[in-house]
């Protein structure tokens, strides 16, 4: 099953990491893929960084036509024009990703799959920092925790 959706932008290996259409990420097999051939593989446990280039909201044309839809049927011409305002928007997030054999891509995808692959970061790499003894960073945002924290209160990132 899928999670979510990246559309890679540019790669610095075309021939193992194309740039065309859209990959999947597997929340179940811990990969991306393209277009289910085994060839377009990204382990996700092969990643060491991943940080945000651009953050945006994007107006998607047939969201805000349901939304402006929903508000008018639910809420009359005031909810129409409600619908037509809030509908549509999307979180997209614009991403370098770094493995650990030196090859990196960057590719667009919802914020919520940007969040979902946070999970993955720095996995080849070292595990949650501590930063003084009653402190720790979180893996996810960033932030700092006290040490015995099972959850982030920023992010809201189990701990082990």
């Amino acid at each position: 099953m899928f999670y979510g959706w990246l559309k890679m932008q540019y790669s610095s290996d075309e021939v193992t990491i194309p740039t065309w259409k859209q990959w999947a990420y597997g929340a179940m097999s811990k990969e991306l893929r393209y277009n289910n051939k085994s060839e377009y593989r990204i382990k996700l446990n092969t990643v060491t960084t991943i940080e945000i280039i651009t953050e945006e909201n994007k107006k998607k044309v047939m969201g805000t036509f349901i939304g402006g839809t929903a508000g008018l049927l639910l809420l009359g011409p005031l909810g129409a024009i409600g619908g037509l305002l809030l509908g549509g928007n999307k979180n997209m997030v614009n991403i370098a990703v770094e493995l650990n054999d030196g090859r990196h891509f960057v590719a667009s995808c919802t914020a919520k799959t940007h969040l979902a692959l946070l999970e993955f970061k720095g996995k080849g790499g070292t595990p949650t920092a501590l930063i003084s003894n009653d402190t720790k960073e979180c893996p996810m945002c960033a932030e700092t925790v006290k040490a015995k924290a099972k959850i982030c209160r920023f992010c809201k990132h189990k701990f082990k």
